[in-house]
C-alpha cells in the first residue's frame, strides 16, 4: 500500500509540474527557439515493471528504482533528423 502511494504522489507531483510550466510558458509572450515546436509541453508517460519505475518526459526516459524512488539511470532519446529538401 505504501508503494501504491508513494507511485501516486510521483505522477501527481509529474502531472502538476508539467501543467505549471505549460501556464508560465504560455504566460511569456516571447517567440520560441527555431526549430521548436509551439504548444504545451509535454505530458509525462509512467510505467512500472513492479522492480522499476520508467518516467518519459519529452525525449528523456528517467529510471528509478521502486523500493526508494532513487534515480538509477537517465536516456535521451534522439531527435528524429529533418527531412531531406529535393
Amino acid at each position: 500500500m505504501k508503494l501504491r502511494r508513494v507511485l501516486v504522489m510521483v505522477v501527481l507531483f509529474l502531472l502538476c509540474a508539467s501543467v505549471v510550466g505549460g501556464l508560465a510558458q504560455q504566460s511569456t509572450p516571447s517567440q520560441p527557439p527555431f526549430g521548436h515546436h509551439m504548444g504545451p509541453p509535454p505530458l509525462p508517460a509512467v510505467c512500472t515493471d513492479g522492480k522499476y519505475l520508467f518516467v518519459v518526459l519529452g525525449p528523456k526516459i528517467h529510471v528509478y528504482s521502486v523500493p526508494d524512488l532513487t534515480l538509477q539511470n537517465t536516456a535521451e532519446l534522439p531527435r528524429p533528423a529533418p527531412p531531406a529538401n529535393k
